[in-house]
């Protein structure tokens, strides 16, 4: 049995991402449980008596029980797993802890269109929880709706004639794994090249590393540029970071032109390591 963890905020678009979840849940066999973590704010909790408190935990937890139930209650009766109300002032270990406690195979978040896109991945708690985890994470955009996966890129250092190390090995053997469960998209392996030769042509290799992915070489003036232009370019329906690579997901979400043409991409992410 396949599970997802489905970290609740309530936020709309939180909503939105259930709705992508319940979607890509479709025509599969899988249970999604839900974790919500709440906490009294800190100035309540030096100024209120004991007694006083405990009754207010009480309170938040019923108030997240309600809410979690009735998100829940949106999906199909035969996928609702367990919800998971948790008090915790570290929402991304929380998250991560209940995550490994229950075995699951994946974590769904959303990405909240309140906040500019840097604060919005990289300060929040779905960042957070990505560099704690061991478990791959969805990352769903504000205003991304679901459509079948047909197309993954998957920014890489492996270059024209190079040889996987272990780990990227393994990590490719995951993501072939997981694009059994997408209805076996096309994989696409991108390499950028950053030097002054932006307008080279790009170069690409079938059946590499493996016989049904390709491997495409790119020159842009810097990785973050590369990677961006050639999704503008390709429209992929995911993008797939190795969490090793951090360098690559993290410099796409700095301020300015890049951060606009991703938020505007509203593309779904799924790091893993």
């Amino acid at each position: 049995m396949i599970r997802f963890l489905f970290a609740a905020d309530f936020s709309k678009a939180n909503v939105n991402a259930l709705k992508y979840a319940k979607d890509l849940m479709t025509g599969h066999d899988i249970v999604l449980d839900m974790v919500h973590v709440y906490d009294v704010p800190f100035a309540y909790t030096t100024e209120t008596p004991a007694r006083a408190l405990k009754g207010y935990l009480s309170e938040l937890k019923a108030a997240a029980i309600k809410r979690m139930e009735d998100m829940m209650n949106t999906i199909d009766e035969k996928r609702r797993g367990t919800l998971y109300p948790i008090n915790g002032i570290y929402p991304a270990v929380e998250i991560h802890e209940c995550a490994e406690s229950i075995d699951a195979d994946l974590i769904i978040m959303s990405l909240r269109e309140d906040y500019g896109l840097l604060k919005r991945l990289m300060g929040t708690t779905t960042a957070r929880t990505i560099h704690k985890t061991k478990v791959p994470v969805l990352a769903i955009p504000a205003h991304a709706q679901y459509k079948r996966v047909e197309d993954v890129l998957f920014p890489t250092i492996l270059n024209m004639g190079g040889e996987l190390s272990e780990r990227e090995d393994s990590a490719l053997k995951w993501l072939t794994g997981f694009s059994g469960f997408l209805n076996d998209p096309n994989i696409e392996l991108l390499h950028i090249i950053d030097d002054e030769k932006k307008n080279k042509m790009d170069i690409t290799m079938i059946g590499a590393p493996y016989n049904d992915m390709k491997l495409t070489c790119s020159h842009a003036y810097t990785v973050e540029e590369g990677i961006l232009e050639y999704m503008q370019r390709k429209k992929p329906d995911l993008l797939a970071f190795y969490k090793p690579h951090r360098t690559f997901w993290e410099r796409l979400y700095r301020p300015g032109r890049t951060r606009n043409l991703l938020y505007d991409s509203n593309i779904p992410l799924i790091i893993f390591g």
